[in-house]
């Protein structure tokens, strides 16, 4: 199973307002998902451990680098008035 099938899993679920991977599961085998994403989708314990395996403090760096990028280049602030985040 390709890698890039769980973030498009993962961001299927929340378009679609799915509660679980379970649920993700019960819809796995319809083939709208296959014309999507290009694969079937992975099952609920694929998804699981997928998902309870990245180092957070790495994700939070990441987006702590991009967020300050961000606003000492200004690109948070529209007319004066905060548009992303806050002080």
């Amino acid at each position: 199973m390709k890698t890039g099938i769980f973030p498009a899993a993962f961001f299927l679920m929340f378009l679609c307002r799915l509660p679980s991977f379970n649920e993700l599961e019960a819809h796995r085998r319809r083939p709208i998902w296959k014309r999507w994403c290009g694969q079937k989708l992975p099952c609920a314990d694929e998804c699981s451990y997928v998902a309870e395996r990245p180092n957070l403090q790495d994700l939070r760096d990441g987006l702590f680098s991009i967020y300050s990028k961000l606003q000492r280049n200004k690109a948070t602030q529209i007319s004066g008035r905060l548009a992303v985040g806050h002080h």
